[in-house]
């Protein structure tokens, strides 16, 4: 080597020196990973996000097929209160029978069943209506004849089946105008197998 030519680079730093930018090059491969790893799962998560109010509305959409169903009008309000399972139904005031503790066995499109505890005022009290004992009889309650009205379907006949005096007896409702009436005229009529229909208006 001459006096004139340049001294050559230590071969320590010029064989480090593309080992640096490969270890450069690689961790920018990794930060570049990392981000689209990042992302996907942010993605992911916004996804399941997404599906969150599907699946709530779900349930939404069970309550909109229930809605469809029948309801009865059982408050004495007319075309107001319409109810689907009610605990209790009632036909009128001032004395009138009604029934409560229903425990409905079924609801469809087309008829409804419920056990409960029918009320009605002893016969032959002399006292105030609101005065009256009561007396309580297991019945059976079972609602059908399915119209509509302003666009709400409904049941329009409703039968009440009781037990008194070791006899069975029915009562024999339907709605006019949102209110329940009697639906026989007769009262005490005899029915096939000794059952006895009663009729009660008294709204």
């Amino acid at each position: 080597m001459s006096p004139t030519d340049p001294p050559p680079l230590p071969p320590s730093k010029a064989g480090t020196r593309p080992h640096k930018v490969l270890a450069a090059l690689t961790a920018a491969a990794v930060l570049v990973l990392i981000a689209v790893v990042i992302t996907a799962i942010g993605d992911g998560a916004g996804s399941v996000a997404r599906l969150g109010p599907a699946q709530a509305a779900n349930p939404a959409g069970t309550s909109g097929a229930r809605a469809t169903l029948p309801v009865v009008y059982a408050q004495v309000e007319g075309w107001h209160g319409g109810q689907v399972r009610p605990a209790a139904l009632y036909v009128g005031q001032g004395g009138s029978p009604y029934v409560n503790a229903l425990k409905w066995l079924s609801w469809t499109a087309t008829g409804a069943q419920a056990n409960g505890y029918l009320h009605m005022q002893k016969p032959g009290c002399a006292l105030p209506t609101y005065q009256c004992p009561y007396q309580r009889f297991s019945v059976k309650v079972q609602l059908s004849g399915v119209e509509a009205h302003n666009g709400v379907r409904y049941y329009s006949r409703m039968r009440w089946t009781y037990i008194k005096n070791h006899v069975p007896h029915v009562i024999l409702w339907k709605t006019d105008k949102g209110y329940w009436r009697s639906w026989s005229g007769a009262v005490g009529q005899v029915l096939g197998g000794g059952c006895h229909v009663g009729v009660t208006d008294r709204r």
